[in-house]
This record gives structure tokens, sequence and C-alpha cells, in this order.
């Protein structure tokens, strides 16, 4: 098997080597020789240093990213989100719904924007966060459209006021009756799954913390 050495491991084997000269014919003066010895011991203290430093940041992602996976997998199992990988994100899709003709955050839906908050704080600090709003197909499309920019502004708003994250790093985009759950409609408990919000958090292929 071929033997392959770090640039200071194979330096001070050469100088070694040349080392056993000196006895033999005077190649080598003591105290070159030593000052080179010293020289590379430091290069290879400071190799040392950087391959600890390496393998306690890796360890230190490793962790980060195993913490990710068991409270997105968490978050599945309390809430039932549905969470896709993007090419640059990933999108999350939660109960989080409206009451006909309303953009008010309910009550209920609040326990899960915390914990949504506290994964993006946690684990994509300076991402770009997209909450998408959504309406049911009663009314027009503009007045829906406009309805579901204000659900997204009032759950953006949450976000930044109770959530805790950056109002820079939150953005909202309303698509009114568009990409419709289904055909169903209001008033009343009717079209529900369609007035909704979703969220988007563009990472760059970053997991931070």
């Amino acid at each position: 098997m071929k033997k392959i050495y770090s640039r200071p491991i194979a330096s001070m084997a050469a100088l070694l080597l040349t080392a056993g000269l000196v006895g033999c014919g005077g190649y080598v003066k003591k105290d070159q020789f030593n000052d080179e010895v010293s020289d590379l011991r430091s290069q290879m203290q400071q190799q040392g240093q950087k391959v600890d430093q390496n393998s306690s940041d890796i360890q230190a992602l490793q962790s980060k990213v195993n913490g990710l996976q068991s409270d997105l997998q968490q978050l599945r199992q309390d809430f039932q989100a549905k969470i896709t990988e993007l090419q640059n994100g990933v999108k999350f899709a939660m109960p989080v719904h409206f009451d006909f003709d309303k953009s008010d955050v309910r009550s209920v839906d609040r326990p899960l924007l915390d914990r949504f908050a506290s994964i993006a704080k946690k684990y994509y600090q300076g991402a770009t966060i997209t909450v998408e709003g959504f309406a049911d197909p009663a009314g027009t499309a503009g007045y829906n459209r406009r309805l579901s920019q204000q659900r997204a502004k009032a759950v953006a708003d949450y976000l930044t006021g109770n959530g805790g994250l950056p109002a820079a790093n939150v953005k909202t985009v309303g698509y009114g009756e568009n990409r419709l759950v289904n055909n169903e409609r209001g008033p009343g408990q009717a079209g529900i799954a369609n007035r909704r919000v979703t969220f988007v958090i563009e990472y760059a292929g970053q997991v931070g913390g």
C-alpha cells in the first residue's frame, strides 16, 4: 500500500535521513540541523492543531445536523407538518389556517408558529424566510389576493414580534386563490384548507448557528 505523508512529516523524515550523514562526512552542521528540526516540529504542531480544529468543527456541524433532523421530525409528528427540500432551501406546509374572510392569527396556531420560529432561529440564522398567503375561491380574484397578502403579513408580524425572527429576513407574498388545495370555499369551515400560509426558507445550502 502506498503511504501518503503530510509535508512537515515528510520533511522531518528527509532531514533525519540527512542527519545520518553527519557522522559519515559532516554534510550538515549541528546548529543548522537543530534549527531545522525545531522549525519542522513547529510546523507539525501547527498542522496538528489545524487537524484538531477541523475535527472539532466537523463534529459540531454533525451534531447540529442531527439536532435539525430530530427537531424537524418532531415538528412532523406534533403538527403534521409537510417539509419539502428545495434546491436552495426548504418548504414548510403546516396547518396554519384562517377563519373565513379573516387575516388574524388564530390562538390555536400560535404554538406551531412558535416552534417554527424557534427552529428557524436555531438552524437558519441569516436565511430569508418567505411567508406565502392563500385564500379560498370565494370573492373576486383581486380581493382574495389582497386578503392572502394580509394573512401572510399577519403571520410574518407574529414571527418577528413574538417569535423573535429578524424583520429584515422575513418577506411576504400573497397568491390569492392560486394553488388551491381543493375547490371548497367559505363561509364557515368550508374552504379552510385553502385559507392558509406556507413557509419557504432560502438558506443557500448552509445550516448555521
